[in-house]
């Protein structure tokens, strides 16, 4: 565990002192800051997607007509069910958040 913490440090270290200089002004290391801490959040969303796209085609080709809503697929995701807009008329499932992906 000490090794493992050690060699975070030593990879930070190495970013900040590789990455800080170039930054011009602190608002860039903010932005870039938030777009790093951001991408866990990012990635489980990607991954929630995937499942629910997968799942509402599925559910289409065994029952012929997608789901009323997501809580009919009974599925297990990282983020709660609300942070989705879903379009029963078409299957379409979006992020709140990341409307984009």
């Amino acid at each position: 565990m000490a090794k493992r913490t050690i060699f975070i440090i030593l990879i930070l270290t190495v970013f900040l002192i590789l990455f800080l200089p170039a930054c011009e002004s602190k608002k860039e290391v903010v932005e870039t800051t938030e777009k790093v801490l951001e991408l866990p959040d990012k990635t489980k969303v990607i991954s929630d997607l995937s499942k629910l796209r997968n799942q509402i085609a599925t559910f289409y080709m065994n029952n012929g007509r997608y789901p009323n809503d997501l809580g009919e697929l009974n599925i297990d995701l990282f983020n709660p069910i609300e942070d989705f807009v879903y379009n029963k008329n078409n299957g379409n499932v979006k992020n709140k958040n990341y409307p984009q992906l």
